[in-house]
């Protein structure tokens, strides 16, 4: 016997194979509930940052995902108001009574950019990349189930099956953007896969499924998307979307840039920074536009520490490996995050301190009552004399090997609170008797450090999140690409990062949610415990659009691109 599944999570819960079930849509074409638009208009916005790689399996950064998202799209999505996984490029999908075989049904007629039918292949060679330990892909952390890879096949052209070693509870959470087999297969299978759409490929050979496609890419200037005339979203008169015929990313240097363009009048849609919510606010009317507060983002900015042996400058200065190892230099470093001055300093109020990895807006797997380190430089340097650390007259401080503690701060460069975050955590660490020198650097050097060159000190980074915690698990595992204080590990460096590997491996095949709850609340105990890294604050999500882009919607879960199909400019 098999149960029909629409949809499987609320929030991200999975509920052990009880589910209610909700009709799919009767036709294999999606038909949008917002009102009808005009077709035709261009959108802009901007982006700090130039893409990487159009390569969705190649993609670490979000300079390049903000851009993929927009012409990939995957089986599943998230309803962007009530949070549970709804279906996306599959319109439907089964599972076994022991939810250890699931077939996914896609949608009949759809089809890529360049008019190739969607199929089952196009998922199954998506599979076949991921599982290839050749490409450098973050999704393969995600999809496993106690180490092991899924199985699947291909049943029909509209059909694909995968075979689970044993339950796992975040699969439609976790399913990823499909690609084109027509389009990469022979450069995969001559082992080319990971120079495949790079920024200098082509736009032609860019093929997508969602609602745009790459319709061209000048470096340090800006990107543009192409209404994708093949996609399977329609409004109710039956009228192919979506309605904005070009979409064009402005590529600026810093917020300020971006700030700039929107107030002249150059972009549609900005970010708005917390310093600027209340003058904007005031100047709705003036720049025919409306300000939105969506509440604390899903978003985390955070301290790490290079933990990483592999780190070439740690051949010279091998001390300074020993310090971010020593968990009392680190716990030091986060009494001296001065979390509440960032509140009200850099975000003016419209932030709240955030303690442990979940991001606020996840009720359901915040752990609340995790270890807490407030802001108190006595008990910095109190954790510093645990340590084996010592200061001289002059209160500079030494290691118990005379060597003086210094060390290079960085983040990513026009982003102001990031920056102010580091000249704040700069002078507190030197109050501590650190020589600091604090150097904001270009986003995509700063990714190419911490995932690849690994000679950086400390760093001010930080990450998307979601509901489900298992989406992490590429940041979490000691063998993740994006374990970023010691990546990609053989073998668990610490007994700490042993039981994070058992913690989440377990959960992701635990179906009762209140078990899983617990796994995640201990992991979350484990990271305040050991402070491999740091969280300092969550702002609120702040968003300014024109007023003539109509049909917008933007919300916590989808942002304002959940319904990009359906938005249009006001003739």
């Amino acid at each position: 016997m098999k149960k029909s599944l629409v949809v499987f999570f609320v929030g991200a819960l999975v509920l052990a194979m009880s589910f209610s079930v909700i009709a799919a849509v009767p036709a294999d074409y999606v038909e949008s509930p917002y009102p009808v638009g005009n077709v035709g208009e261009t959108l802009l916005s901007s982006q700090i940052s130039d893409p990487r790689t159009f390569n969705t399996h190649i993609a670490k950064e979000t300079s390049s995902t903000d851009v993929i998202n927009q012409f990939l799209t995957s089986f599943t999505r998230r309803d962007p108001h009530t949070a549970e996984i709804i279906p996306n490029l599959a319109k439907g999908w089964d599972f076994s009574d022991d939810g250890l075989e699931w077939t996914f049904y896609l949608r009949e007629g759809a089809k890529w950019s360049d008019g190739t039918p969607i199929t089952a292949y196009d998922a199954e060679f998506t599979f076949d990349v991921i599982y290839d330990e050749t490409v450098p892909t973050s999704s393969r952390d995600v999809l496993q189930v106690a180490g092991q890879y899924l199985d699947y096949e291909v049943i029909d052209d509209y059909t694909f099956r995968l075979y689970l070693p044993e339950p796992f509870a975040p699969l439609l959470a976790t399913l990823p953007n499909i690609v084109p087999k027509h389009a990469l297969y022979d450069a995969w299978e001559a082992g080319d896969y990971n120079e495949t759409w790079s920024i200098n490929t082509p736009p032609s050979e860019i093929i997508g499924s969602a609602a745009f496609m790459l319709g061209g890419y000048r470096p340090g200037e800006r990107v543009v998307l192409l209404r994708n005339p093949n996609f399977w979203h329609v409004n109710e008169r039956g009228d192919a979307l979506p309605y904005i015929s070009r979409w064009i990313m402005q590529i600026v240097e810093s917020q300020d840039a971006a700030s700039l363009a929107f107030e002249a009048g150059e972009t549609h849609v900005n970010s708005v920074r917390p310093a600027d919510y209340a003058r904007y606010r005031m100047n709705e009317r003036n720049w025919n536009m409306q300000v939105h507060n969506m509440g604390p983002t899903f978003s985390t900015l955070f301290v790490i520490m290079n933990m990483n042996p592999r780190g070439p400058h740690f051949e010279e200065e091998p001390y300074k490996l020993e310090w971010f190892k020593n968990l009392h230099f680190r716990r030091a470093v986060a009494h001296a995050v001065d979390k509440y001055t960032m509140v009200d300093q850099l975000y003016d109020g419209l932030a709240t301190p955030q303690w442990s990895p979940v991001s606020a807006p996840n009720e359901f797997f915040l752990n609340p009552d995790v270890k807490k380190y407030e802001y108190d430089l006595d008990a910095a340097r109190e954790e510093l004399e645990k340590g084996g650390f010592t200061w001289d007259a002059q209160g500079r401080l030494f290691d118990d090997d005379g060597n003086r503690v210094s060390f290079i701060l960085t983040t990513n460069a026009g982003v102001d609170v990031r920056e102010g975050a580091g000249n704040l955590l700069q002078a507190d660490l030197q109050e501590l008797g650190m020589d600091v020198t604090f150097t904001p650097v270009d986003f995509n050097y700063l990714v190419n450090q911490l995932t690849s060159e690994f000679e950086w000190d400390m760093m001010i980074m930080g990450l998307t999140g979601g509901l489900e915690p298992h989406t992490g698990r590429n940041v979490w595992h000691s063998s993740g690409n994006l374990h970023m204080w010691n990546p990609l590990q053989d073998e668990p460096a610490t007994e700490w990062e042993a039981r994070i590997d058992e913690i989440f491996d377990e959960a992701a095949t635990v179906l009762d949610p209140d078990e899983r709850q617990a796994l995640y609340y201990e992991w979350q105990e484990i990271i305040a415990e050991q402070v491999p890294i740091i969280y300092t604050v969550v702002q609120d999500s702040l968003l300014a659009m024109r007023n003539t882009v109509k049909n917008a919607d933007p919300t916590i879960v989808g942002g304002w691109t959940h319904n990009i199909e359906s938005l249009f400019i006001e003739r």
